[in-house]
Formats: structure tokens, C-alpha cells, sequence
């Protein structure tokens, strides 16, 4: 019997239905994830937990939300170590066992109009993204030309990496069997992509894998959540779980892992795991990423001038997006706690687990490094002048700042600024985890901090451009440079333009209006050479023609392009 089930399990993973559990396997990297936001603490072909080079590293890891409903406050989450699994699969109003409810795996090698882009019209149905080549709003992925490849002007899957796995679920889960018994359903749904470059030919980006949550309000309940915030959270255990110490990576938005000495199962050269924010939600602030000008505290275009932009990230074929007026929200706190103590273990109330988002204790007291039983402040510095909302913010490798001296088997959480989700807004975070293993435990986090940079910086456009979308399209490399005509034109409100870069360098994109003032600028910054494309959104421009400049070399072209609303 038991062999029977795994046989139809088998079959039923190979034709795409009822697919609830995977596992992205990177070369050094297994993750198991399901359906319903757990990652790691997950069963996949007979194993759980996250393994890097073949040895338990991560048991669990997932996300929490809290914020306002009014004046009632609230939090929930998926954090299967912590016993909290306020998710469910599919979308509001579904049935969780829907078959449709399932994860919906495409990756960049899969054939063009092939059975994974078919099966995907069931992710759009639910509210995946998807290119639409056609413009008629309509997901059929055709090759409408038949010459067997993909075109613009075809419809496809949007992916994210090489290999991409999406799925939805919502927070319907019945109070009963809730963590906190207080919080009730919000109609919140949570739209999760897990994925990743196993084929990367840079090993940084390969020893990582990436998140994506859009978390969206549905309105069925409440009209505006406020002050909400993201956090990350783990259970990672590097080998022994009991021997652990922790860390906050204030530049580099992450809480992170690591071990005081050798470690019995990775010996002498245990990892560094890093638990990073890679892209948080655009948030506008009055007086900080805009000018308020009408003093109305909401950022209005063409009254308002922005003082900063926010970034999207999507897969391909999209590229990314910016946001006059706002800009990505970074992490803002961070918190350790422990297995089992009676004042600084799990919470227990959606009150303490707001306090550890915020970077407090669960009585809402501030931590104070000067006086911690767990860690001290090192190397001379003022224990008063450290930020006590960040936790063990100092460097270990020098030695210098506040340290973790405990050893013991943690959890973390990293969190997000605050953020407010009216009803049919969608928040989005980016984030990942980044495995580094150097000649011992310390240089391990000198390798994974090196690693985070290398991600980072990886499409070379500057810090804030990560591998969230693949901006580059496959094939040789081009003879000479082009710009082609942009599609659709005319266009309402998106285009997309098409470019060709025999050789790598400095490139600038602009958009003038007819008197030729600049509008805005899409592309400045160094690029590979290749087949690019670049986005362009003009929902916040009236009708009329525009011009778009591409400048790279010795090398100028301009196209025409037409807005019609």
C-alpha cells in the first residue's frame, strides 16, 4: 500500500496536479517548501530541513505579519517551529484541497508554449503574473508564428530566476487551531514565489535561494490595514542547533548565523547563513521622499516633486519599475530569542509577537545592550550610542560592537519598516537566503557578506539592483547596436523597448516629451552586452508624443512613441 501511494504521488507530480510540496536543489542548497508558506519544515522525497553541502542547516523558516485593523491590533503568520500556521492554500473563498491550489513550477530551460506554460493559465486564474504578448488581456500561451520560439508579442509565464515556483494562500484559517485565538481572518492573501539560479555560473548567486511574498489586502475585511509590518523569520540550526550565535548585518539588511567555534558535523569551517531583506515595499514619507507641497500627506504627481524613487523587481520577460515619490522600506528590527525561556522565548501573544517585530522585548520594553544577559557591547564602544532596536548589531569578525556570547538554539525575526495596505493593494518583499562557508567560522561571514554584494551588484546598475528579474534575454552576443520600435505603440500605459549592446559600457535611456524635456530616465548605469529590455510605464502622462533616447558608446538612437488614453 505504502508503495502504491508513492507511485501515484510520483505521477501526479510529473503531470503537474496536486503538487502541495517541492524542493529547489541548487548543487549545495536543498530547500523543501509547501504550498501553504511553511519553508524548510517540510517533508520532500523522504527528507526535511534546508541542507547545505549535505548537513542540516535550516529547520524552519517563514514570515509574520502584524499591524492595525482600526484600533485593534493583530499578527499572525506561518512559523511552523513557533506552532503558527495561520495560512491556507489558494485564494480567499477557495477551497484549500482544490487540486488548482497546488505550486506551479516554470524555470527558463522548459520548452516555449510546453506543458508547464499551459499548465500556468490555473496560476493566472488565481492571480499569477503573466506577459501578455497579444495585448488582448487574455493568458493563452501560443506561438502564433510557428517557428517554434518565444516572441515579444506572445504570451508566457512571468519567471522569476531560472527556476521559478509560485503558489497563493490566504490567512482564512480557522480560529480554532490558531496560535493566537484572539486574531481573526483579515482577507489577507499571500502570492509566494520561491526561486533560484542552480545554474548560475557564479557561485554566490547559486549558494542562495530567493523569496518573493506579495502580500495583498482583499478588502473582504477590513478597508485599510495600517501600520503593518514584514518580518522574516528562522530556525537555523548549523549542524548542532545548541551551539549557535547571531547576528544583525544593519548594512546589509540581515539577521545571520553562525558558530563560535568548529562545529561536529561541518568541522572545522562551519557556514554563515544570512537571512536578508533584498527589496522591501515602496512606502512614500512626506518630507523624506517627496515634497508635500499640498500638505495632504499623500504623494500627488504633477503637484508633488519626488525627492527619491522606489524599484519592482519581476521576472522575465518584464523589467523592473520605478516609483516616483517612494522609496523600498529596509529592516528596521531585529530580535533573537530562544527555544525555551520564560521572558525571552516564543510569544505567546500577538502582542509580544508584535513587540519582537519592532525589535522588542515581548513586555514592549526596548533591549538594552548595556545591560544583557546574552551579549555584550565590545571593543570600546559606547554601549549608549547602539541602536537597541537592531540585536547584536556589532561584527564579530573584528571583534567590535554588540555580541552574541550565548550559545544556544535561536530563532530570529527581521522586520520591516511600517507600511499601510488599503483594501486591493499589494505589498512586496524580496528576500533570501545566502549560504557562505569559508576557511573557518568567522571568515564564513566574511564570505557571505562578499556573497550578498556580489547579488546585489550582480546586473551591474548599481546597489539596489538585484537578480529578481532576468533583464537579458538568451543567445549570442549581438554584431552591432539597435533600438527597436517599441510595443504596443500606441500604448496605455505600459511599452516595453527592445535594445541590442555589441559590447559592454555606460548606457542611458531617456524619455522626452515634443518640447524635449526630459520626462523621465529609464536606464544610467553600466550594462553587459547583449539583448536588453527595458519597461516603461506612463500611466502618470497624458496623451501625446513622446521620444525615447538610448545612448551607449559612440553609439545614439532615438524612437518615437505614442500615448493614447
Amino acid at each position: 500500500m505504502k508503495i502504491w501511494l508513492i507511485i501515484v504521488f510520483c505521477c501526479l507530480t510529473h503531470i503537474g496536479l496536486s503538487q502541495t510540496a517541492w524542493e529547489i536543489n541548487t548543487g549545495r542548497i536543498k530547500v523543501p517548501f509547501d504550498n501553504r508558506g511553511v519553508i524548510s519544515d517540510v517533508t520532500v522525497n523522504n527528507s526535511s530541513g534546508l541542507k547545505f553541502d549535505g548537513i542540516s542547516t535550516i529547520y524552519s523558516n517563514g514570515f509574520a505579519l502584524s499591524g492595525f485593523n482600526g484600533s485593534n491590533p493583530w499578527a499572525n503568520g506561518v512559523m511552523s517551529a513557533a506552532r503558527m500556521l495561520d495560512f491556507q492554500p489558494g485564494k480567499a473563498g477557495s477551497a484549500p484541497d482544490d487540486p488548482k491550489n497546488r505550486l506551479f513550477v516554470v524555470s527558463l530551460n522548459d520548452p516555449p508554449f510546453g506543458e508547464s506554460w499551459q499548465n500556468w493559465r490555473d496560476a493566472v486564474a488565481s492571480g499569477a503574473r503573466f506577459w501578455d504578448g497579444d495585448n488582448d488581456g487574455f493568458y493563452n500561451p501560443v506561438d502564433l508564428n510557428s517557428n517554434g520560439s518565444w516572441d515579444l508579442t506572445e504570451d508566457m509565464p512571468e519567471i522569476m530566476g531560472e527556476v521559478s515556483v509560485w503558489c497563493i494562500y490566504n490567512d482564512a484559517v480557522d480560529t480554532s487551531v490558531r496560535k493566537f485565538k484572539d486574531v481573526l481572518p483579515l482577507g489577507i492573501e499571500v502570492m509566494q514565489t520561491v526561486y533560484a539560479f542552480p545554474h548560475s555560473d557564479i557561485p554566490q548567486i547559486k549558494d542562495a535561494v530567493f523569496f518573493r511574498y506579495e502580500v495583498k489586502n482583499t478588502g473582504g475585511i477590513s478597508q485599510n490595514l495600517q501600520d503593518m509590518i514584514f518580518g522574516m523569520y528562522s530556525d537555523t540550526d548549523l549542524g548542532d542547533p545548541d551551539d549557535d550565535l547571531v547576528g544583525t548585518d544593519v548594512v546589509r539588511n540581515s539577521a545571520y548565523y553562525y558558530n563560535r567555534t568548529a562545529d561536529f558535523r561541518f568541522g572545522n569551517n562551519p557556514p554563515a547563513v544570512f537571512h536578508s531583506f533584498l527589496l522591501g515595499t515602496p512606502v512614500f514619507i512626506p518630507g523624506e521622499t517627496f515634497t508635500d507641497n499640498n500638505n495632504n500627506g499623500i504623494y500627488d504627481p504633477g503637484t508633488d516633486i519626488p525627492l527619491d524613487s522606489a524599484v519592482l523587481h519581476f521576472g522575465k520577460p518584464f523589467m523592473k519599475q520605478y516609483v516616483p515619490g517612494a522609496k523600498n522600506t529596509g529592516v528596521t528590527g531585529s530580535i533573537m530569542f530562544l527555544n525555551s525561556h520564560p521572558t525571552q522565548g516564543d510569544f505567546l501573544t500577538s502582542g509580544q509577537l508584535r513587540n519582537y517585530m519592532e525589535g522588542k522585548k515581548t513586555s514592549g520594553v526596548p533591549m538594552d545592550p548595556c545591560n544583557w544577559q546574552w551579549g555584550e557591547v565590545r571593543g570600546g564602544i559606547p554601549c549608549a550610542t547602539i541602536d537597541n532596536s537592531l540585536i547584536y548589531s556589532g561584527d564579530p569578525v573584528t571583534n567590535t560592537g554588540w555580541i552574541d556570547n550565548h550559545l544556544a538554539d535561536k530563532r530570529t525575526i527581521v522586520s520591516s519598516g511600517k507600511f499601510d495596505l488599503p483594501a486591493g493593494n499589494i505589498a512586496t518583499f524580496h528576500t533570501g537566503i545566502i549560504i557562505g562557508r569559508g576557511t573557518d567560522q568567522f571568515n564564513s561571514i566574511t564570505v557571505t557578506q562578499a556573497a550578498y554584494d556580489t547579488i546585489l551588484n550582480r546586473v551591474q546598475l548599481g546597489t539596489t539592483d538585484v537578480p529578481l528579474g532576468i533583464e537579458e534575454f538568451t543567445g549570442s552576443v549581438p554584431s552591432h547596436f539597435s533600438l527597436s520600435q517599441n510595443y504596443p505603440n500606441p500604448f496605455n500605459p505600459e511599452t516595453v523597448i527592445r535594445f541590442a549592446l555589441p559590447v559592454a559600457g555606460y548606457t542611458k535611456g531617456v524619455v522626452y516629451d515634443v518640447l524635449g524635456k526630459e520626462v523621465t530616465t529609464l536606464l544610467n548605469g553600466d550594462m553587459s552586452a547583449g539583448n536588453h529590455e527595458v519597461r516603461f510605464n506612463a500611466i502618470d502622462l497624458s496623451s501625446g508624443v513622446y521620444f525615447f533616447r538610448l545612448e551607449s558608446g559612440n553609439y545614439s538612437s532615438a524612437i518615437k512613441m505614442v500615448v493614447g488614453k
